[in-house]
């Protein structure tokens, strides 16, 4: 739903669309790519370069190329279907090309795009590609159907800081090529930090604030804008560590996340660290650091060279039965979609490690 909402977009110009899921963001989007449903009316005008205003309510579609950039995390590719073969169908589509033309095109893109991974390793399945490959892939074919407007669907969501940088960085200066302008939907002020650009904040189909990134960032004048900001990671001020007096609840020795089971572990690749009870302890690193390879050898689902003891019993001494046992002692929160069954209800999921 929107409500008396107004924007003017220029050539190259950028404007970030900053709020929640039922913002009203999303329903600019589709109206601009010509997506909304049936059932949407709208009422007011929309003007289209220099031409006469149209009624909304026909839901004109613009009379230039709009290309649309959806976020990796969303699986907006057929995961069985090879990446490129779907892309470079859009591509055609879009430029009214052979498929031959918009595979070449999309080559070219990709090349220019600095910090992307190379075509052999994005010719295969989605499902075989990380979200960081997709991504790039998904802003290469964008840029190569030529855009004038550019839809971004909260296009890096859930990556890490480095990878979204690095797309960023990437999608701005093919945007400084091609003179098209962007309009950014995000959830987070991240985005705005990272665009430095002009900025509508929506709350439930209104604009609350508008302002640029830089007086954005520097004050928020609307609370439902403070708390966004706020949500933020804050700076932690230098303060002395305080150790926790309380006994070893679990202690890493030794441990080899990339060394095969019975094979000795290098001291350059050993990790060791101590957790005590009520304490706590980040593990900060990019995908494929081995946070996962961590917790997965710490609950027991994976056995690793080096010793790991909760409350002084080694896991790896221990059986398949006991391990299992212990586990129900450690609770264990993730995004990942894949730690749900399909087959099963969301109460089987929680009750079974419980029975």
């Amino acid at each position: 739903v929107l409500d008396r909402f107004s924007l003017t977009l220029n050539a190259g110009e950028t404007v970030v669309l900053l709020g929640d899921a039922d913002s009203g963001k999303d329903v600019v989007l589709c109206l601009l790519a010509g997506l909304s449903g049936r059932g949407e009316e709208f009422s007011g005008t929309i003007r289209f370069r220099d031409g006469e205003a149209k009624q909304a309510s026909r839901k004109p579609r613009p009379p230039f190329p709009v290309a649309y950039l959806p976020a990796a995390a969303s699986r907006p590719l057929n995961p069985r279907v090879n990446a490129v073969s779907q892309l470079v169908r859009v591509i055609a589509r879009k430029l009214e090309c052979p498929r031959g033309a918009a595979l070449a095109e999309f080559r070219g893109a990709l090349a220019r795009l600095s910090g992307a991974p190379s075509f052999e390793l994005l010719d295969c399945a989605p499902e075989r590609l990380d979200e960081v490959s997709l991504s790039w892939a998904l802003l290469a074919a964008a840029c190569a159907a030529t855009p004038e407007l550019l839809l971004c669907d909260h296009p890096f969501l859930d990556l890490s800081p480095s990878a979204a940088r690095a797309l960023t960085d990437a999608l701005l200066a093919e945007q400084k090529r091609l003179n098209f302008a962007i309009i950014y939907a995000a959830r987070g002020p991240q985005s705005v930090m990272r665009l430095g650009a002009r900025t509508l904040v929506l709350r439930q189909g209104r604009i609350v604030e508008e302002n640029d990134a830089a007086h954005l960032i520097g004050g928020q004048t609307h609370a439902y804008t403070q708390a966004l900001f706020k949500a933020l990671p804050q700076p932690v001020p230098d303060k002395p560590m305080r150790s926790s007096r309380g006994e070893p609840r679990l202690q890493v020795q030794g441990l080899g996340l990339n060394t095969p089971l019975k094979k000795t572990v290098k001291a350059k690749d050993a990790l060791s660290f101590e957790l005590r009870r009520g304490a706590s302890l980040a593990l900060v690193g990019e995908d494929g650091s081995g946070r996962r390879a961590l917790m997965r050898a710490v609950l027991g689902l994976e056995r690793k060279p080096g010793r790991i003891l909760f409350d002084a019993v080694d896991l790896n001494l221990l059986s398949e039965a006991m391990t299992a046992r212990l586990r129900r002692r450690v609770a264990f929160i993730t995004s990942a979609d894949e730690a749900l069954d399909l087959r099963m209800t969301l109460w089987d999921t929680v009750d079974e490690p419980l029975r």
